[in-house]
């Protein structure tokens, strides 16, 4: 039976809405004024008429060709290169340079995105610069050693989590809610606070009758529950983690913290989910 849709067959494709440019030797309409059309050519057949056809690359990298300098300002420049990483690269280091149809990004939390936390960056304090990583704040010990709560209340370490034993605690950390914590006598705790009710009354320890239960003073035993921390990353997207990347935008308080190169890497691997591990083969088997 015929069909109207294309099934591998170019005579079948459905016509296209884009009867591309009008004429031939005049730009298309607001954009760059040396890039000229000839008639019923598309801005991408005209753009690889006049520069050649982009080849596809595992980098990042744009140059504003369309724009039209009498009407607007550019767009900055940038190549985002998976080289500028100091930490490991999620692909073939020969698909960096030259792409293959052999070529795949993969990027796992433990190798490619945890390391991020532990490397070593210059940042400037009220203009003086020093070295520091993320876990130097974001740890449950200072540099001396002694006890602090984690900046954010948010431990980016890379000991095995106690939540589960096949993830480490920057992970988890990271996509699941947790308890806030204080130091109470140099040891990490949970903060606790007294319950309430549907209604917001407070709520004191009762016994099987629904009596108050009384200490030694005679006073009511309130009744004590850690206070919750919502996680600060989900999986569904980066653009479902605004109020993270907020963070490292200019006047943020993690200005410059991370640079655009690895901001990217963390923009993909949450755009695919926010995985452990996103290769099956790669997960340990015991």
């Amino acid at each position: 039976q015929d069909s109207e849709l294309p099934h591998g067959r170019p005579d079948a494709n459905v016509t296209s809405i884009n009867l591309g440019a009008s004429t031939t030797g005049l730009p298309f309409l607001n954009s760059n004024p040396s890039l000229l059309s000839e008639m019923g050519e598309s801005m991408a057949q005209t753009r690889s008429r006049i520069n050649g056809t982009p080849t596809l690359n595992v980098n990042l990298k744009f140059n504003d060709l369309w724009n039209n300098a009498d009407l607007s300002t550019p767009a900055d420049s940038f190549d985002l290169t998976y080289t500028d990483l100091t930490t490991p690269v999620p692909v073939a280091t020969s698909c960096v340079n030259t792409w293959t149809s052999l070529c795949r990004i993969v990027i796992h939390y433990p190798t490619h995105i945890h390391p991020l936390w532990e490397t070593d960056r210059e940042t400037s304090n009220q203009g003086v610069l020093e070295t520091t990583s993320c876990q130097a704040c974001h740890s449950p010990a200072n540099a001396d050693g002694e006890t602090q709560v984690p900046a954010g209340q948010l431990d980016l370490a890379a000991g095995q989590s106690l939540d589960n034993d096949e993830q480490i605690i920057s992970f988890r950390e990271l996509f699941f809610d947790d308890n806030e914590q204080i130091v109470v006598d140099g040891v990490l705790t949970d903060r606790l606070e007294q319950d309430t009710d549907a209604n917001g009354n407070l709520l004191f320890q009762t016994n099987g009758e629904g009596e108050l239960i009384l200490d030694e003073n005679n006073d009511p035993i309130p009744v004590l529950v850690p206070i919750n921390v919502d996680s600060i990353m989900s999986g569904s997207g980066a653009t479902n983690n605004a109020d993270f990347f907020a963070l490292f935008t200019n006047g943020a308080s993690h200005e410059n913290y991370l640079s655009d190169t690895e901001l990217k890497l963390l923009i993909e691997w949450l755009d695919i989910g926010g995985q452990y591990y996103n290769d099956p083969f790669a997960v340990p088997q015991d």
